[in-house]
């Protein structure tokens, strides 16, 4: 098994600060434990995921509805500053909470809940936070709707989903330091596509060659020549 020492200075480095961060929100909202604290009994362990499990995704449908909510909110009163303000940090804060989990889960393997209910259902989950980046850099679009060329909240959707998806019409322009929260969706939906595609990838069961009398088919025509 490879040690903390293994992964070398940057890496490790790296490794400390996500497992810090990502410590934050799962102390304060999912009552996560530590891996020291973990039941050692099996059947234990596994009451602990299913549980651990329900509070996750309760968590998360929260998490959506706020989202809907701010996006909502900021096109029925795009130019209420204290909403905006709001809505921005509210956004930026899951965000960042996103990012963090799922990078721990899936590159540094140092998530503190490390047991899980599901592979499939951690799969299904990253498709679910995906959906939720889209959200959140739509309810900041929707929030200063002004810096966009468009000027209606409503097109911050759009603008955040071709934004995500890497299309980029052009027919809706960001302006001043929107272009860097842009730049910034765009980079993090590119490493989503890539978490996504690297869990399918290693759920999906290994494919196997049909066999005849216990001989592959080339093995076959090895055997006639």
């Amino acid at each position: 098994m490879t040690q903390p020492e293994d992964y070398g200075f940057l890496t490790g480095f790296l490794r400390k600060v996500f497992s810090v961060l990502d410590e934050i929100p799962s102390r304060l909202f999912l009552g996560r434990r530590s891996e020291l604290e973990l039941p050692c009994d099996l059947d234990e362990l596994k009451r602990y995921a299913q549980k651990g499990a329900v509070k996750v995704e309760i968590y998360v449908c929260s998490w959506v509805v706020v989202e809907l909510m701010g996006v909502c909110l900021c096109g029925l009163w795009p130019d209420h500053w204290l909403l905006s303000f709001l809505v921005t940090l509210v956004c930026s804060v899951r965000i960042a909470e996103v990012f963090l989990t799922n990078v721990n889960i899936t590159i540094f393997c140092v998530a503190k809940n490390p047991v899980v209910a599901s592979v499939l259902r951690i799969l299904v989950l990253t498709i679910v936070n995906y959906a939720e980046i889209f959200l959140c850099f739509a309810g900041i679009y929707a929030a200063h709707s002004n810096l966009l060329s468009s000027k209606c909240p409503w097109d911050a959707l759009y603008f955040s989903g071709i934004t995500q998806l890497t299309i980029g019409y052009g027919d809706v322009l960001p302006t001043g330091w929107l272009r860097g929260i842009v730049v910034l969706q765009g980079w993090m939906g590119t490493m989503f596509v890539l978490l996504i595609l690297g869990r399918l990838v290693s759920i999906m069961p290994a494919l196997q060659e049909i066999k005849v009398d216990g001989l592959r088919e080339d093995d076959r025509f090895e055997k006639r020549k």
